[in-house]
Parts: structure tokens; sequence; C-alpha cells
């Protein structure tokens, strides 16, 4: 049986803080870094990057004001620069992805040298830390997993559970396809997805890459059929049944008028219904 899980964009909306001035209090962070994220799971979960002379800071917010933070531990690495040279490399987080109950915090990676992750639990205490000695690109899953696809072994990719632990590998061939956080995602068993974004439908594997593709233009009709301006289509939303995948559609005509269309695949071959 398929497992069903709502598309939801690992990486969260991101909202501009230009107005934090300060933490209010002389232990917290001063100096902000202005960006914050929204968990897409929980919209409760809200954090931000924070920095003073003691480090990097991830910083909880309620109402937009901080009311817990926690160090971002920094790694000071020796690197191998080659020629006999060594270069002294120190990490900063660089960005931020959710799991469901995790929030996963990057940091710059040096070249294809060192890389990390950081796990942190929702009300951000502190999980664990992951290094590599080679970069590494995730990618995410269903809100419990996610995938580390590292430069060094480009044909593996890890899947990680949400204690920062490998659960199992995967062979990467030149058609593996891994989700995209931009794209509205349908997931299911076997490491497949359905892909909705730019005007088309794709079902894909981890594995062994595309399955099917539909271009979903195709089958919305025109008003009146000789009009030679293409209606604009915006993409709403979707719901699934019995292995039938109903797409809801907002559609406008270039005469202005408007309406919602549901267009049904079979999500097995793609099949329009």
């Amino acid at each position: 049986m398929k497992k069903e899980f709502w598309a939801i964009k690992m990486m969260a909306i991101v909202f501009a803080l230009s107005f934090f001035s300060s933490c209010g209090k002389d232990s917290l962070p001063s100096k902000p870094i202005g960006m914050a994220y929204v968990s897409p799971y929980d919209s409760t979960v809200v954090v931000t990057f924070e920095e003073n002379e003691k480090g990097h800071y991830l910083c909880l917010l309620k109402d937009w004001n901080i009311v817990k933070e926690v160090l971002i531990p920094t790694r000071k690495k020796e690197i191998n620069a080659g020629y006999g040279e060594t270069t002294n490399y120190e990490t900063t987080p660089n960005d931020i992805f959710f799991l469901k109950n995790r929030i996963i915090v990057t940091q710059k990676s040096f070249e294809d040298k060192f890389s990390a992750f950081d796990l942190f639990s929702n009300d951000i205490k502190y999980i664990k830390g992951i290094d590599f000695d080679e970069s590494c690109y995730p990618s995410y899953w269903d809100g419990n997993i996610f995938f580390v696809l590292t430069s060094n072994n480009d044909k593996i990719i890890k899947v990680m559970n949400d204690q920062g632990v490998v659960i199992d590998e995967l062979n990467k061939s030149s058609e593996s396809e891994l989700p995209d956080i931009e794209d509205h995602n349908i997931f299911f068993d076997n490491y497949e997805f359905i892909a909705i974004k730019n005007n088309q439908i794709k079902r894909n594997s981890v594995k062994s890459g595309m399955i099917w593709r539909v271009i979903y233009s195709q089958y919305v009709k025109n008003k009146p059929e000789t009009e030679t301006n293409s209606p604009k289509i915006q993409y709403i939303g979707y719901s699934i049944k019995d292995d039938v995948v109903s797409i809801k559609l907002d559609v406008t005509y270039y005469s202005g008028e408007k309406e919602q269309l549901v267009l049904k695949l079979d999500a097995d071959t793609g099949e329009i219904k």
C-alpha cells in the first residue's frame, strides 16, 4: 500500500526580519543576520540565525521575539591544500531546512574537502552534528528522512533518519532523481514521488529516474478554441484516492474568464482519467 504525504517544501517560507536590532539581553546575540524560517509542518516553529563575538546562534522566535537561543557548534579544520600547504577552515551556518520534528542547519562547505549539518529539535534542543570529509548535498523526503549525496562518492545516496543515522544507501545512476524542495511533491513507498512544477507533473524514482511525465497545459482547452493566446494556468493543490491523483488548477483565459478545473491522473501510469 502506498503511503500518501502532503507535498511540503522542506525549505521553509522565508521572511525578512530587518527590524531586529537586538535580542534584548546581554547574554543573547546582538548582531542580526536578518532572516527567519518558518517550519512548513508547524507554523509555530520559527527560527533565525544571529551572530555576536562568541559565534553563530540558532534562535527560536515567538511573536517575532527571540525566546531561546543555542550556540551552533563551529568546526575548525586544518585541510590539506596540496603542495605541502594546509588551510585553516572555520565553518559558518548558511541555511536551514526542516523535517517534521527536526531543524537541520547546514554549514558552509569548504570546496570538496569538508561539510557539516547540525540537527536540532523543534524547540532548538541540540541533538547532534554530522560531519563529512567532503562536500555533500542534502535533499529531503517525506518529513522523517532526508538524503545526502556526497561529492567524493557521487554514485551513492545516503538515506538518513531524523536522528542523523544512515538507514539505507542507494546506488545512484545517471537517471536518478532527487526531490526538489521547490516542487510540490507526493511521496510513495520505494523512494518514488510525484513532482508538480512548471506546468508539468512527473513521477520520479530516486533509484531509476523519471517514470512518466504529463504536461498538464495540453489538457486545458482554450476558450474559445480559436483563441491563439494561451490561458494562464496556476496549480492550486491536489488530492489522492485509490491511486488517482486529482490536480486542481486555476485557469484564466485571454478573455478574462476564469474557472477551476480538476485533472485526474492514474498515479501509476500517468494516464489521464
